[in-house]
C-alpha cells in the first residue's frame, strides 16, 4: 500500500508509493474539464437573425479552456418548449460566420459567431422563445455540462391579415371609406401595388405600397382612395406578393383573387328633383294649382316643413308640415302639396323645403330648397284684376332687357300728375316722375323673371296700390349636343363618321324648346319639342345614303333665341370580306380512279383514266368530281344494257 496519500492543492490526489527498494514514484489523477464560460469574461453573446427572410439566426459565443487545451467539438442544443425539451442543432446548418469555420476549429480566445439556418429546424408555427446551449471538449476526455442558455425569438413566420376594412363580403359600406389592412404583426412596405377594382374588373385606382399608404412599420396599413367610392357598386381589392414584409424579412403572400376582399357600397346617393309643377321661372301658373315634386327616386315623408312665400315682400303664404294630410305621395317618387286656400292672381311666389322633410329608403335626406330661386312662379291675372301696368303689351317672355312699360289704368284716383316705377317693391333709389301711359325701361342685367312694380299719386298728394306686372328675360338659348351615332360630340370636331344609316343624336336643351333637324343631303327634317328633363334624342325614320351629308340642328326655346349646331356626317360602307384569290391556293386535291376492270373493258378504263398526274389543283377540283361522276353513271348504264 502506498506509505501516503497526500492531495494537490488544485484538489487532484497525489499518490506517494514505496517499493522494496525503497524508492518513491509520485503519481497525480488528473480530473481537470474544459471551463465554459458564462460569466463576464466569457458568455453567450446577443443573438440576431437576418432581414431578409432566409432565417439565418448568428448565436455570438466564447469558451474558454483552464488547461489551455484547444476546445475542438461544440456541442449545440435549442430548446422550443421552455427548455423541457433539447434538441441538437443539426451540423449542416451550422457556419462559421466567415463560412470557413468548422468543429474541428480551436474554438478558444476571441469571440466567433455561429450561423444557423434556423429554417430547416423550426418551422413556421414554432418560433417564440427558442433557448440555446452548448457544451465543449478539449480534444482530450475532458468535456463540460451543458451551460446557462440564452433565449431568442426566431421569426420564420410570415405575417397574415388579422382584419381588413371594410370586412370581406361587406354591404353597406360608406362611399368615403378608407381601405384598411391589420396584420398580426408589424409590417414594412416592400415593393408593388394595392389595387382597387370594381366587380366588373375594371382597375379604379392603382397605389404604390412605397408612396401611396400609411403605416408601414406598424400593423395596420391604410389605403385612402382619391375620389369616394361609387355608390351600390361592388369592388374587389387585389395586393402584390411583394407589396409588404416583417422585420425578419418574411413577406405577406398578397390577395391575388377577386374573392378574399370583396365588398358593396351602399346607397349613399341623396334623392333630387328631377321636376317641379309649377315649372321653376313660370308666370301663367293658375291659382287653384297644386305643387308637385317628382323625385328621383321613392322617398318618405319625415319631418319639418313645406313653406310658400311670396315674393314682393317674403311674406309667408302658407306652411305645410310635411306629415299633414296636404302633403301625398310618401312611398313613391312624387310629392304633391295642395295648399289649404288658393293662390292670389297676378302674384310671385318661391317655396322652400326642410332639409328634414324627405329621405330615401336608405335614409339618405333630399337636400331641401333655402333659397328664394329653386322653385318660383307667378299667377296669372284673375277675371276681375285691374291691373294697371303691363310690360311689353302682355307678353311673357322678352329677349331684349329693354322693355316697355304701359300704364294701362288711373286707379280710383283723379287728376294723376305722377308715377314711381321700380324693379324693388319698396322703389328703392327710384323717384317720382310725371305720369305717362309708356315708358321705356332698361331692365337689371341678369336673365330670369323679371317684376316692374308702379304707383301713382294725384295732385292732392295721394298715393295709390302698388301695380305689378312679371315678364321673363331670356337671352340665350341653351343646346348642348351630347352624342352623334355612339360618339361622344365634340364641338370643335367638324367633321364624323359612321357606318350606321340611321345614326342616333342625343342632347339636352331648355324645357319646352323646339328641336328642328335637317340633313339637307338627303331631305330629311324633324321638329320635336324637348320635355321638362332637358334631355332628347332622334333617329332618322329614314335610312341615310352612303356619302357625305350635311346635319344642321337648331334649337329655339319660348323667347324666341335659337342656337344652330351644323356639322358634316359621311355615312360609310361597312368593309366586306374579301373573297378568296384562287390563284393564291396552293393546295392540292389528289383524285383516285377507281378500279373499273369490272365494269368496262381495258380500253374503256384507259379512255376514262386521266392523262398526265392524277394531281389536281383546287380551282378544277369541282369539275373534274362532276366529269368522274357522270362518266360512271353513264359506265353504269352501258354495263346494264350489255
Amino acid at each position: 500500500s502506498p506509505e501516503s496519500v497526500t492531495f494537490n492543492t488544485d484538489g487532484t490526489k497525489m499518490f506517494i508509493i514505496g517499493d522494496t527498494t525503497n524508492r518513491v514514484y509520485q503519481y497525480s489523477i488528473a480530473n481537470t474539464a474544459p471551463t465554459v464560460g458564462h460569466t463576464s469574461d466569457n458568455v453567450l453573446g446577443t443573438v440576431t437573425q437576418d432581414t431578409d427572410g432566409t432565417g439565418k439566426v448568428h448565436i455570438p459565443f466564447r469558451v474558454k479552456d483552464a488547461e489551455n487545451n484547444s476546445v475542438t467539438t461544440l456541442d449545440w442544443q435549442y430548446s422550443d418548449d421552455g427548455g423541457d425539451g433539447w434538441n441538437g442543432l443539426v451540423a449542416g446548418d451550422m457556419t462559421g460566420e466567415d463560412g470557413s469555420k468548422s468543429s474541428a476549429t480551436d474554438w478558444t480566445g476571441t469571440e466567433h459567431v455561429i450561423v444557423w439556418s434556423s429554417q430547416n429546424q423550426i418551422d413556421d408555427t414554432n418560433q417564440n422563445d427558442i433557448q440555446f446551449r452548448f457544451k465543449v471538449n478539449d480534444g482530450t476526455v475532458n468535456s463540460t455540462d451543458y451551460g446557462t442558455s440564452v433565449s431568442f425569438s426566431v421569426d420564420n413566420l410570415n405575417p397574415s391579415v388579422s382584419t381588413l376594412s371594410p370586412t370581406d363580403d361587406a354591404t353597406a359600406v360608406a362611399i368615403t371609406s378608407n381601405l384598411e389592412v391589420s396584420f398580426d404583426e408589424n409590417v414594412y412596405a416592400g415593393t408593388g401595388y394595392i389595387t382597387l377594382y370594381k366587380s366588373d374588373d375594371t382597375q379604379i385606382e392603382q397605389f404604390d405600397v412605397t408612396s401611396d399608404i400609411s403605416g408601414s412599420g406598424t400593423d395596420t396599413i391604410t389605403i385612402n382612395p382619391i375620389s369616394n367610392l361609387a355608390s351600390e357598386t361592388g369592388y374587389y381589392v387585389q395586393i402584390d406578393v411583394t407589396a409588404f414584409d416583417d422585420s425578419a424579412g418574411n413577406s405577406f403572400a398578397g390577395i391575388t383573387d377577386e374573392t378574399t376582399w370583396s365588398f358593396t357600397t351602399g346607397d349613399h346617393i341623396s334623392p333630387t328633383v328631377t321636376s317641379f309643377s309649377p315649372i321653376d321661372g313660370i308666370i301663367d301658373v293658375t291659382i287653384n294649382s297644386d305643387l308637385v315634386i317628382i323625385f328621383s327616386e321613392v322617398v318618405d315623408a319625415e319631418s319639418g316643413n313645406i313653406v310658400i312665400y311670396k315674393s314682393i315682400d317674403d311674406s309667408i303664404f302658407e306652411t305645410i308640415a310635411v306629415t299633414s294630410s296636404q302633403v301625398s305621395g310618401t312611398g313613391t317618387n312624387t310629392i304633391t302639396i295642395d295648399p289649404s286656400d288658393s293662390l292670389a292672381t297676378e302674384t310671385a311666389y318661391y317655396v322652400k323645403i326642410a332639409t328634414s322633410a324627405f329621405d330615401d329608403t336608405a335614409g339618405n335626406s333630399f337636400a331641401g330648397i333655402t333659397d328664394a330661386t329653386t322653385w318660383n312662379f307667378v299667377t296669372i291675372e284673375g277675371e276681375e284684376d285691374n291691373a294697371s301696368v303691363e310690360i311689353d303689351n302682355g307678353n311673357i317672355y322678352t329677349t331684349d332687357h329693354n322693355v316697355t312699360v304701359t300704364i294701362l289704368g288711373t286707379d280710383t284716383l283723379s287728376e294723376v300728375t305722377e308715377m314711381i316705377i321700380s324693379e324693388n317693391p319698396n322703389f328703392t333709389g327710384s323717384e317720382w316722375e310725371d305720369f305717362s301711359t309708356t315708358k321705356s325701361i332698361i331692365l337689371s342685367d341678369e336673365d330670369g323673371i323679371k317684376a316692374i312694380y308702379v304707383r301713382y299719386r294725384d295732385s292732392n298728394g295721394n298715393v295709390s296700390e302698388i301695380f305689378v306686372d312679371y315678364i321673363i328675360v331670356d337671352t340665350v338659348m341653351t343646346m348642348d349636343i351630347e352624342t352623334v351615332a355612339t360618339q361622344d360630340y365634340v364641338g370643335t370636331q367638324e367633321d364624323w363618321e359612321t357606318t350606321d344609316t340611321t345614326p342616333a343624336i342625343s342632347g339636352n336643351a331648355e324645357t319646352n324648346s323646339t328641336i328642328e333637324i335637317t340633313i339637307q343631303s338627303d331631305l330629311i327634317t324633324a321638329s320635336f319639342d324637348v320635355g321638362e328633363s332637358g334631355e332628347w334624342e332622334w333617329t332618322p325614320e329614314t335610312a341615310l345614303a352612303y356619302g357625305d351629308h350635311t346635319v344642321t340642328i337648331v334649337g329655339t326655346d319660348l323667347a324666341g333665341n335659337t342656337n344652330t349646331v351644323t356639322f358634316a356626317l359621311t355615312v360609310a360602307e361597312p368593309a366586306e370580306d374579301e373573297p378568296e384569290d384562287e390563284d393564291d391556293e396552293t393546295d392540292e386535291v389528289i383524285v383516285p380512279v377507281e378500279e373499273t376492270e369490272d365494269i368496262v373493258d381495258d380500253k374503256e378504263t384507259e379512255e376514262l383514266a386521266p392523262t398526265g398526274s392524277n394531281v389536281l389543283p383546287w380551282g378544277i377540283t369541282g369539275v373534274c368530281l362532276i366529269i368522274f361522276g357522270v362518266l360512271g353513271m353513264i359506265i353504269s348504264w352501258r354495263k346494264s344494257k350489255a
